[in-house]
């Protein structure tokens, strides 16, 4: 039978070395909002399976700080210094209250304003930012 503590750990096996006690009780917490964790007094808690997508963003809900918005979206990023068209991907960004737009470089290891978008593909990261902290779902 998995307890509390017991589920808590397990997710802090699933996040690895990003993984902490205080994240992954914050995680816990949401899971059991959306109903993503089934509890049965015979068995304990449970994960229900969540696809990789829907994962990413209940972890960026998690780990983002008080008043920022974090996602995870397709974009195109680092333009050269010729202007092109950038490489599209699917990155994490963090859209502060201010609107600053900085994106996670996995090279840095941090989040960064150096992704060379252009300011319509920002302003289209800080729509989808609003949309989802409106409606998380």
């Amino acid at each position: 039978m998995t307890n509390r503590d017991g589920i808590t750990t397990q997710i802090e096996e699933l996040l690895g070395a990003n993984g902490s006690r205080e994240i992954a009780t914050r995680l816990l917490a949401i899971l059991e909002a959306e109903k993503l964790v089934a509890f049965d007094p015979q068995e304990g808690y449970r994960l229900k399976p969540v696809n990789d997508r829907r994962w990413l963003n209940l972890l960026d809900r998690a780990t983002a700080s008080p008043g920022e918005l974090t996602l995870t979206t397709r974009a195109r990023c680092f333009r050269g210094a010729n202007g092109g068209a950038g490489i599209l991907g699917t990155y994490r960004f963090t859209v502060a209250a201010d609107g600053t737009v900085r994106m996670y470089d996995d090279t840095a290891k941090h989040f960064t304003l150096a992704h060379g978008m252009k300011p319509r593909e920002e302003s289209r990261i800080r729509n989808l930012a609003r949309r989802n902290a409106e409606d998380p779902a």
